[in-house]
């Protein structure tokens, strides 16, 4: 039954009806998702590793924050909101990841690959949104939506499926081979590009590369016209860095140094001359809840007792994050705690082993 849940939940965060920052059904779901992990573990749902605990401690800080700033600006009230939901989210997944056994970590890790590779054939049929034509973002309000979301559930299934260390990689390699190639000709997202290419560097070796190389080459040349690669590419290199800088607002947290400390709440943007929120999860995070805190949050996970092909994961994550804001999607609150996770299932593993 959990494990139903978890893949419904997982993906209901892929269908959007209605504007981004609206209500969407996925919530509801996640709620009861999330009631039932919780009460199903009842009374130990709660984090303990220091790891955990500081992103809590993040989360719960997060909250305050937008509260305090809601007293002068009601917008941010919305992100205090959004944020207590993260935080149940978080915690919440977080049960439910502690307690699987490694039986239906492997289970729910399959099943995420076969959701990854529907997503590449709904792109290549066209079935979807083309909200941005021809940038495809299926069931998304946009395609980097789309690319960050395949992004966090190939990393919530590469944190999962630590069981077989043959049969593991090759689905790892499968759902990011997957992913990439949906990302790359068809999101022709940059951040998502971006963060699959960090995410690469957890296969790089000799034999991973001469394997993965002429796959991707041949997968390309299969699913698409080579050259359609040529305007995803112009895209990037037609990239003007400063004028990106200064439409994403990404060098504005240090225009403001007084709100760098404590933080100045997710909302109420014209106090920074800004139309929109600052297009960058950490330099966002900056300016909305200070460096202190987001630091702890960075640093909790970097340093946690877990596997260092999880913490690629996480890096990767944060790379996507470079030009977009994505701290506040649900899909990276249970990533992250699919990664943080990743320690205990590699415990389990090794004393299967014994």
């Amino acid at each position: 039954m959990k494990n139903f849940l978890f893949i419904l939940s997982v993906i209901s965060t892929s269908i959007y009806i209605g504007s981004s920052g609206g209500f969407q059904p996925f919530v509801l779901i996640l709620i009861l998702t999330g009631l039932f992990f919780i009460i199903s573990d009842l009374p130990r749902f709660l984090p303990s590793k220091i790891s955990s605990l500081l992103v809590v401690f993040f989360l719960i800080y997060t909250i305050f924050v937008n509260l305090f700033w809601s007293l002068s600006a009601e917008e941010t009230i919305i992100s205090a909101y959004q944020q207590v939901f993260n935080l149940f989210i978080f915690v919440s997944f977080f049960s439910y990841f502690k307690l699987l056994s490694l039986r239906g970590a492997r289970a729910v890790a399959i099943w995420l690959v076969i959701v990854v590779l529907v997503y590449l054939i709904l792109a290549v049929l066209g079935i979807g949104r083309y909200t941005f034509a021809p940038r495809y973002n299926a069931f998304f309000n946009d395609p980097n939506q789309m690319a960050y979301w395949l992004l966090c559930v190939i990393v919530i299934t590469s944190n999962l499926d630590l069981l077989e260390k043959t049969n593991s990689k090759r689905r790892d390699l499968i759902s990011w081979i997957a992913g990439f190639i949906t990302s790359m000709l068809f999101t022709k997202s940059r951040s998502g590009m971006v963060g699959f290419i960090i995410y690469f560097s957890r296969f790089i070796n000799v034999k991973f590369f001469l394997l993965v190389v002429p796959v991707i080459i041949l997968a390309l040349a299969v699913f698409s016209e080579f050259f359609q690669l040529l305007p995803n590419l112009l895209r990037l290199s037609g990239l003007a860095i400063d004028y990106e800088i200064e439409q994403r607002g990404i060098f504005v947290p240090f225009d403001y140094p007084q709100y760098l400390f404590f933080g100045s709440g997710h909302g109420n943007y014209e106090r920074f001359n800004l139309p929109h929120e600052i297009h960058s999860s950490l330099f966002g995070s900056f300016l909305y809840y200070g460096i202190p805190a987001t630091l702890i949050f960075v640093f909790a996970v970097l340093f946690s007792k877990i596997p260092i092909s999880s913490k690629i994961s996480f890096v990767a994550l944060l790379a996507y994050g470079i030009t977009t804001y994505g701290f506040r999607t649900p899909i990276f609150w249970i990533a992250i705690a699919s990664i943080l996770n990743s320690g205990f299932i590699k415990h389990k593993q090794h004393e299967k082993v014994k």
